[in-house]
């Protein structure tokens, strides 16, 4: 989010964001980047009304860029392959002026597997190397998720057990 781009001169108003989430986003506390040298920002959130509060210090004749972190909490799109837009809305409200309202657009998809042929030449013939991945968005499959990764050659398209490999894709280990 960036603030006061033309680094215009509030002087001493008060400087506050309202960020606004839409449904099936949450704010995740603790994620949000301080602003620029010399700006200063306290950040509330009310998870009712779903609003980011953030009031400004020393932003006149500063330009300021917030870095506010969501998470999806959207079951449907996790339950689905189908894209879903979510449309996040902020206003910059300078003492008693309230600018007009901006928002920014995402489209997101969920796809929960995907399976790509990693590779297939002289060196691996007869044997095709398929990559399957599950879950790379890392979405709560259980109360121990997290996002793996399945590797299996494949010999004439019969499975071969000790060539299969399990990986963390967040740490990069390897699972029994």
């Amino acid at each position: 989010l960036t603030v006061n781009e033309e680094k215009a001169d509030f002087g001493s108003a008060k400087t506050v964001i309202k960020d606004s989430l839409p449904e099936g986003l949450e704010f995740v506390k603790g994620s949000v980047e301080s602003p620029s040298s010399g700006v200063a920002a306290n950040f509330s959130y009310d998870s009712d009304k779903r609003v980011i509060t953030a009031d400004l210090q020393g932003i006149s004749n500063k330009k300021a860029v917030l870095k506010i972190v969501t998470k999806i909490t959207d079951e449907e799109l996790f339950a689905s392959e189908a894209a879903r837009e979510f449309v996040n809305k902020a206003q910059l409200i300078v003492g008693s002026k309230a600018f007009p309202e901006v928002s920014a657009a995402k489209k997101v998809s969920y796809k929960p597997m995907t399976k790509e042929l990693a590779s297939y030449n002289e060196n691996t013939a007869p044997y095709a190397n398929y990559k399957l991945t599950v879950n790379k968005a890392g979405a709560k499959l259980s109360e121990d998720s997290g996002t793996i990764q399945v590797v299996d050659k494949m010999e004439n398209t019969t499975y071969v057990p000790e060539t299969l490999t399990v990986k963390n894709l967040k740490t990069g280990e390897t699972l029994p």
